[in-house]
């Protein structure tokens, strides 16, 4: 191993999460963004006119969760809800001009995360000593 600490593969998954979320706090407050909101911009992003059920799908929550995340982005402007014109009763979400320069800037952020985070596993470790190294690495990234 290559630390002392004495935890199971759960702790430190567990510990490399909430640093991650701590990190992307503090990285995207600049773009009106969190670490839990973030991923909806990118998702309506990438998939632009998708319908609110097929987002539940993809993201994997509950939808009264998605529901209430959509509903905080558009009031803040990230987010264009439209009536779907061939159903009616469907809305289809995509980017406002505002949400699709945020997500470009979002996205800069996650690049600098990751190359980060992929330079500082060392991949030829087990599995284990790459979280841990993952874990420490995050607290020199600035």
């Amino acid at each position: 191993m290559t630390t002392q600490e004495p935890a199971d593969l759960v702790q430190q998954v567990a510990e490399l999460n909430y640093a991650i979320v701590k990190w992307l706090n503090t990285n995207l407050k600049a773009f009106g963004v969190t670490a839990t909101n973030y991923f909806y911009v990118m998702k309506i992003g990438a998939h632009p006119g998708i319908v609110q059920n097929q987002l539940n799908t993809i993201i994997k929550v509950n939808p009264s969760t998605v529901t209430r995340a959509i509903n905080h982005l558009i009031e803040d402007g990230f987010i264009i809800k439209e009536a779907d014109p061939d159903d009616h009763r469907a809305t289809r979400l995509r980017l406002s001009q505002m949400g699709e320069t945020r997500a470009s800037q979002i996205t800069t952020v996650l690049d600098r995360l990751n190359g980060y985070l992929l330079d500082s596993a060392g991949q030829s470790l087990p599995p284990y000593d790459q979280i841990l190294n993952l874990r420490h690495a995050l607290a020199g990234i600035d």
